[in-house]
């Protein structure tokens, strides 16, 4: 069914502010389930990330509009962006991680605060520690030297 000049002029302003977020990761998701797509979508949602599928002609409109170029290959596959307002890693950690299981998910690549960034960047970025474990080893490493002074005090 065709889609109302009201629903698409809905859909590009959903781009406009997901284009605006810190993260949106782009994945190539033909061949998944729904089931699949399901499971991503609730993994995703369950940190405070979205997963949706835009129309591509929506997506080169708002990607044109903020100067971003993709390659014109990515274009052409069935896109699915997962995004964070708050974190720039959740997204990458949680599709790469899902990637892994499900074969038929393809990371292709991410727009990182209005820069175009290919897979292996998004692959590295899933490898980094999440903002709670950084906090914690800060954490760790502020109170190591106060722990082991106190150690010594106490005689053991």
């Amino acid at each position: 069914m065709a889609k109302t000049r009201e629903q698409k002029a809905e859909q590009l302003t959903q781009l406009q502010t997901l284009i605006d977020q810190p993260a949106m990761v782009l994945t190539q998701y033909g061949g998944l389930t729904v089931r699949d797509l399901d499971e991503l979508r609730s993994q995703l949602r369950a940190v405070g990330c979205r997963y949706l599928v835009p129309k591509t002609s929506l997506l080169k409109k708002v990607l044109a509009e903020r100067g971003i170029e993709l390659p014109a290959t990515l274009l052409k596959v069935q896109l699915g962006i997962a995004t964070s307002a708050t974190d720039e890693v959740e997204p990458n950690r949680i599709v790469v991680t899902f990637a892994k299981l499900h074969e038929k998910l393809g990371v292709v690549g991410a727009i990182i605060n209005g820069r175009f960034v290919d897979e292996s960047y998004v692959r590295s970025l899933a490898a980094l520690p999440s903002k709670r474990e950084l906090h914690a080893q800060l954490v760790g490493t502020l109170a190591a030297p106060l722990t082991g002074f106190i150690s010594v005090l106490g005689g053991n």
